[in-house]
């Protein structure tokens, strides 16, 4: 997959925390022209995930190479 032009690899998963149900994110994107990565997790109670889902991707959409 890719994140603008960048390579990306994601890991999708669930668990629990505090009695919750959490849906766990993490993206590595990278190697950037200067050989540098970025790491990226997020989790995210499932009852409001779908809530924050036009937020997130926003954010995702943002990445771009540092010039």
């Amino acid at each position: 997959d890719k994140v603008n032009g960048l390579a990306a690899h994601w890991l999708d998963g669930a668990g629990r925390t505090t009695g919750k149900k959490v849906d766990l994110h993490v993206l590595v994107v990278g190697p950037t022209a200067t050989k540098k990565y970025a790491i990226l997790g997020g989790i995210v109670d499932q009852k409001h995930a779908e809530a924050h889902k036009a937020e997130i991707t926003a954010i995702l959409k943002s990445l771009r190479p540092a010039k």
